[in-house]
């Protein structure tokens, strides 16, 4: 199913009026993400100095060859905002076709706030699906929050190794001084694939570390021009370093915040090799 060209529906902003910025990031990602899994096969012109320092990144992170030996991820996501609203889920992946699938016992901000008992959605061999209170759900939004939540979530936590994808844009731009550090700059892009608007990231390559430490990104797709700040913190699990800790507020371009009001988004427990198939990513009345 290719859903280049077109943004998908956050149903949550429907249903509750909640943190309305962070529908914004989500459905941003969600975009990008979209955009980078389903781009034309062929790469983009890399630039040498953006390709160096990509490269670099990766050779730390891992690259998503890496992540195929590992077959699969399994992890508790808490993503809560500022208004200390929350979405907890247990998060699993197959990286072999990047399914994804989730059990929300806690939904309050994306994952079906209002919805009765708990919440699991899924990506699976045969598209999208959602249950609650362990029945299948068959509203259209109700599926859409599906596939527009599983593929960002599955996103965020391979975002640094589909760098390297076909259809990302790595231009270089002039370092700038964070706190003390000269981090090189790069833009990135995606190639829109007839989409009408396509956002912007830029990444602050630590020059000590090779890492990205924090980064930048657009939501023009939601109509706000302003960028959002993303700060990231990595941990080691199994040879691999993962975004496990993040957190986003609104800022400029030039990186300094403009209210200090940040969204957390954290991966707890992460664990490869858990021998998922992708039957068990469809629904239950297909197994």
């Amino acid at each position: 199913m290719s859903v280049v060209g077109r943004r998908p529906y956050c149903p949550a902003m429907k249903q509750r009026n909640l943190a309305p910025h962070s529908a914004a990031v989500l459905r941003a990602v969600g975009a990008a993400a979209i955009l980078a899994a389903t781009s034309s096969a062929d790469a983009a012109p890399r630039d040498p100095k953006a390709a160096r320092l990509v490269d670099r990144l990766v050779s730390k992170v891992g690259s998503m060859a890496d992540l195929h030996q590992r077959r699969d991820v399994q992890y508790t996501y808490v993503y809560r905002t500022p208004d200390g609203k929350a979405d907890i889920s247990e998060e699993r992946y197959l990286f072999n076709g990047e399914l994804s699938w989730a059990r929300y016992p806690i939904h309050d901000v994306f994952a079906l706030p209002g919805a009765p008992g708990e919440v699991v959605m899924a990506v699976g061999p045969s598209g999208p699906w959602v249950t609650a209170g362990g029945k299948r759900m068959t509203d259209p939004q109700m599926v859409g929050a599906a596939s527009f939540l599983r593929p960002t979530n599955f996103y965020w936590f391979a975002m640094f190794q589909k760098l390297q994808d076909p259809g990302v844009n790595l231009e270089p731009m002039s370092p700038q001084t964070v706190n003390g550090t000269k981090y090189e700059r790069v833009k990135m892009t995606f190639d829109s694939q007839g989409a009408a608007k396509t956002d912007d990231y830029v990444l602050y390559f630590n020059p000590r570390t090779g890492l990205v430490d924090q980064f930048l990104f657009s939501v023009r797709g939601a109509g706000i021009e302003g960028p959002f700040l993303m700060k990231v913190e990595f941990e080691n699990v199994d040879g691999l370093l993962l975004p496990t800790r993040r957190k986003y507020a609104a800022a400029d371009w030039t990186g300094k915040v403009t209210k200090e009001a940040w969204t957390d988004e954290i991966m707890l427990g992460v664990h490869f090799n858990n021998g998922f198939k992708p039957a068990d990513f469809a629904p239950p009345s297909a197994r």
